[in-house]
């Protein structure tokens, strides 16, 4: 090791290194009295040279040699930052930068152990190339010591500079925050770098640290070698529900085999995975699946429902030629040991809004984890909100006597839920469907796609993406669903709003008293069961209760796309709905000032089967008012199968707003939401 005898020559080097942006790592030396000098608090400007530093060097304080602890991202004592960890700014050193998002409180979290307590000089390199200058505060949690950082303007992102101060920690582990405090979060930060001899990284929990700076509890985060996975190794504030991931240059295959994850502190395995069919419990329901998927070129593993938990280390074993592809040019031979292992966050949140990220830093990484936890800690019918980041997110969904929870997605193209269930893999309405919505009351779906990807000609059968199981209201706006056979499947009062309905056999139907479609596109797509063909299908199927309006459609457009072979009905191949053959339930659909391509049959609805009643009503069986083609032509009712035409006079007394049509909501009390 190298040390000098000069301060000022020590400065001189450190400031030099600081400014060419090279990393100060702790086998270089520098000499900071001002930074063991009692009397030295504040903040340090920023160090262009070492007049700034050496100005809170103490002349009553002996020139002090001391070494230079540096931390940058991915590595031991980095734990935790609310944005990512990025690298598309050039001039950063070591693997990348941390990028925080941009709002108020965004935050990086640091681990230092200190020998003994005292203050110490620290120095964060960054970058802000934005236009407003920024600051954040820096403090540390067991000393209670705070002081505020200038996180000026640098030009360009690619251009570092460095901010200094001096703190106080406390003997032993210390946790340093710097938290944001401007409106668009913190700066680019490269590293820190903290002044002192004996200072080794802390850990993130605040456990015991051995002389040797690394960590000497089993409840310890190694860093190994694990190329493209998420968490990545060493990381320390994964969701326990998070999804496991492995990258590859291109796309991987699953071959047979399990993936092993172990409790790090006893060596005991917690959970083993199947890379094949599995067995899990979603919510309520326990459910045959697949929790190893591809998408793209990533492998995503689920692990089993409710084992990992928090404050926890694991390791995650993949023998050799269980998953096959490339990383970084060399073939994949799985990872062992202490390879792969990272640590869950140390405890839940508490608020009744949370986040969910697949890849990011939230609250949770799945949306069925934020289901379990809102259930738990605000249930019944306590407001909740869960707000859903962008992201594909395989998984099944199960939300059981829930009322008054918001569920918001990014966007609808963008935040998507994609699982597999059909009839033929879990059978019952209860069973295949992706998502089930048992009872509660007032459901929001919001700016999302849920996805259910069984297929007819895969031979999966009905497979619902949504069944509202419930009696009450649900609110749907700006929200995608995807399936062939019976896409939606619904009860109750739900209101559609300005979203989309894909499928081609049945995709909508069920037991509705009032299931309003409005301002939505309601898709028919080819039949991947025969897949050079045009056939089309059947819009709906309704089994409503007598006394009711049963679906109604208004201001929808009824438009076609391709199916999951790549095939589109054809003109004239697809019905608006086909009967039910039921008694003791009607055919019950009204369609109001609705567009509809050329693939809807002249007849509009199926003559094959007996319908219920045989002649409709103004609110009974099949009612069509206004009807129109995607050009704005109208469109001839004459030829139209045992469907009752509405007059105006009937569409103002039951159709012309939300309030008329959910008026029998609660006996009568009626509800009239609004967008």
């Amino acid at each position: 090791m190298k040390f000098y005898k000069s301060s000022a020559l020590a400065l001189m080097t450190f400031a030099l290194a600081a400014c060419d942006g090279t990393s100060v790592t702790s086998s270089q030396s520098i000499t900071l009295s001002s930074a063991v000098s009692s009397s030295s608090v504040g903040v340090l400007s920023s160090l262009p040279g070492a007049s700034s530093v050496s100005s809170l060097v103490s002349s009553s304080v002996p020139n002090v040699v001391m070494q230079t602890l540096t931390i940058q991202e991915a590595e031991g004592g980095f734990c935790s930052n609310s944005g990512v960890i990025d690298n598309q700014h050039m001039g950063y050193t070591g693997t990348g930068f941390a990028d925080t998002v941009n709002e108020l409180g965004a935050s990086i979290v640091w681990a230092v152990d200190a020998p003994r307590s005292g203050n110490y000089g620290v120095v964060v390199r960054y970058a802000n190339g934005g236009t407003d200058p920024r600051s954040a505060n820096l403090s540390i949690d067991e000393s209670g010591y705070a002081t505020q950082l200038s996180l000026g303007l640098t030009g360009e992102w690619t251009s570092w500079q460095t901010e200094a101060a001096s703190i106080s920690l406390v003997e032993g582990n210390n946790t340093i925050r710097l938290v944001a405090t401007t409106a668009a979060g913190a700066a680019n930060i490269d590293s820190i770098s903290i002044e002192g001899d004996g200072l080794a990284v802390g850990l993130c929990d605040g456990g015991a640290i051995s002389s040797a700076g690394t960590n000497s509890s089993m409840g310890s985060v190694v860093i190994g070698d694990a190329p493209g996975t998420y968490p990545a190794p060493g990381a320390s504030d994964a969701n326990p529900d998070t999804y496991l991931r492995i990258t590859f240059d291109n796309t991987p295959t699953i071959q047979n085999g399990v993936i092993d994850i172990y409790d790090a502190s006893n060596n005991q395995k917690v959970d083993s995975i199947n890379v094949g069919e599995e067995s899990d419990s979603v919510g309520t329901r326990t459910l045959k699946t697949w929790l190893v998927s591809i998408a793209g070129n990533t492998v995503v593993i689920n692990p089993h429902a409710k084992t990992l938990t928090y404050g926890k280390t694991y390791n995650v074993v993949i023998n050799s030629g269980v998953l096959t592809g490339v990383i970084n040019g060399q073939n994949y031979n799985g990872v062992s040991g202490t390879q792969w292992q990272f640590r869950t966050k140390s405890s839940a949140p508490t608020s009744s809004m949370v986040t969910v990220d697949d890849n990011g830093p939230a609250d949770f990484g799945s949306l069925q984890g934020a289901f379990d936890y809102i259930l738990s800690k605000h249930g019944g019918t306590s407001t909740a909100q869960i707000n859903v980041k962008d992201g594909i997110y395989p998984e099944l969904l199960d939300l059981k006597n829930k009322s008054n929870l918001r569920i918001v997605g990014e966007s609808r193209d963008n935040t998507v839920v994609r699982a597999r269930n059909g009839n033929s893999i879990n059978s019952g309405s209860t069973g295949r469907s992706m998502f089930v919505i048992a009872g509660g009351d007032l459901i929001t779906l919001e700016n999302m796609t849920f996805h259910n990807s069984a297929t007819r000609g895969g031979g999966d059968g009905q497979a619902e993406a949504l069944y509202f199981n419930s009696g009450n209201r649900l609110i749907v706006k700006n929200t995608a669903f995807y399936s062939e056979q019976d896409t939606i499947l619904t009860k109750g009062y739900p209101w559609f709003y300005r979203s989309l309905i894909s499928g081609n056999v049945d995709f909508i139907w069920g037991y509705p008293k009032a299931a309003l479609f409005e301002e939505s596109e309601i898709r028919s797509i080819g039949d991947s069961k025969s897949p050079g063909s045009d056939a089309g299908g059947y819009v709906l199927q309704s089994r409503s209760p007598a006394g009711e309006l049963g679906f109604v459609f208004l201001n929808s457009s009824f438009t076609r796309g391709k199916g999951p072979a790549g095939n589109t009905p054809g003109n004239g191949k697809s019905t608006l709905g086909r009967g039910a053959d039921k008694t003791d339930s009607y055919d019950s659909a009204a369609f109001i000032n609705c567009k509809m391509d050329s693939h809807i049959k002249t007849e509009g609805f199926d003559s094959g089967r007996d319908l219920n009643p045989n002649n409709g009503t103004a609110i009974l069986g099949y009612r069509e008012y206004g009807s129109k083609t995607l050009s704005g032509n109208a469109i001839n009712l004459g030829s139209r199968f045992s469907v009752y035409k509405l007059n105006v006079n009937e569409v103002s007394q039951y159709y012309s707003n939300r309030a008329k049509i959910f008026s029998s909501f609660n006996n009568g009390q009626g509800w009239n939401p609004a967008p």
